[in-house]
């Protein structure tokens, strides 16, 4: 498999050729000084979402580490939402292949499981949990999902 960034085209060993998207995802992310607040992506009884004062402590780094402090609610809030309907689809996907998530690439067609959208194939590889069965499988997953909700959580497109 061959990757051209200049024409952005992705060559597979039989020969097909695919034009792909490439998507720089951007590595600076806030962190807090001592006394800000900060959000995890966790929602409290009255639904607003926990929140926790900096004090660089142990567990202010590794829940930072982690991904999980963000700098105001609605930004924890969205993560929240995305990670549930994240798992909406790896559920759903589960259910398609019978309970069994598809390990290797036996099942990684473009043209066949219709899962990897043109526009992107970023997030289809080395992620099993992704891959479907067959087309059938990969048909009803589109319609049991919006495009825009399959990006997100396949392939993690914020548009």
């Amino acid at each position: 498999m061959k990757l051209d960034k200049e024409t952005n085209t992705l060559t597979l060993e039989d020969g097909s050729v695919y034009k792909v998207e490439l998507i720089k995802k951007s590595t600076k992310r806030w962190k807090p000084k001592n006394g800000d607040d900060y959000y995890l992506p966790r929602i409290k009884e009255d639904e607003s979402m926990v929140s926790y004062i900096w004090q660089s402590a142990y567990v202010d780094s590794l829940l930072y580490s982690l991904g999980e402090v963000f700098q105001t609610e609605e930004e924890a809030r969205k993560e929240y939402n995305y990670r549930v309907m994240r798992q909406r689809v790896k559920d759903a996907i589960a259910e398609l292949n019978d309970g069994f998530f598809i390990g290797g690439k036996s099942y990684f067609e473009f043209n066949r499981t219709m899962i990897c959208f043109e526009s992107s194939l970023r997030g289809c590889f080395g992620e099993s949990w992704k891959l479907l069965k067959s087309s059938d499988a990969a048909n009803k997953l589109r319609n049991m999902f919006t495009e825009d909700e399959l990006k997100l959580a396949l392939f993690e497109i914020h548009e």
